[in-house]
This record gives C-alpha cells, structure tokens and sequence, in this order.
C-alpha cells in the first residue's frame, strides 16, 4: 500500500477506498454526539461529481449498446445465459 495515507506513526492507515468510504458516507458529516470528519461542502461536492461521472457512464453504455444493433449470438448462450460471440445479422 505505497499510496496509502499514514498515520501519526507513518503507518499506512487511510487507504483510497477508507477515504472513499468517509467522502460518501453521510454518517461522517457528524451530530449532536459525534463532530462531522467532512463539511457539508466536500460532501455536496463529492455527490455532484459522483453523479456527473456515472452519468457519463451511463451515457457511454448507452452509446455502446446502440452500436449492437442487428448484431445476434452465434452458438446459444453459455451456461448463465451470456450470449456468445455477437456477428452482424446476414
């Protein structure tokens, strides 16, 4: 874990998916017991960016799946139902 964030001791402690986890999670924005580890700002910011990238995810798939038009399995499809390999129609 070379890009993990030490800690105190220098430790890897806080890894890319801890702080994902902290940047997501509305539990960290604190309450009446326990002070917020994030601002209100970092979380909208962070929820906005999420929801710009998977929509352009989305987008892309969507693109993607467009262009498999006319397009069948060859052979049936494999024991959890995927198809095979996908050919233009004739």
């Amino acid at each position: 874990m070379r890009q993990s964030i030490p800690n105190q001791k220098g430790k890897p402690a806080w890894s890319h998916s801890c702080i994902r986890n902290i940047l997501t999670n509305p539990v960290y924005l604190g309450d009446k017991k326990f002070p917020a580890l994030v601002t209100r700002e970092l979380f909208t910011q962070v929820q906005t960016r999420l929801e710009e990238t998977g929509r352009m995810k989305r987008e892309s798939r969507t693109r993607v799946s467009a262009g498999k038009e006319g397009l069948h399995a060859k052979g049936g499809t494999n024991r959890r139902g995927h198809s095979g390999n996908l050919e233009p129609d004739r």
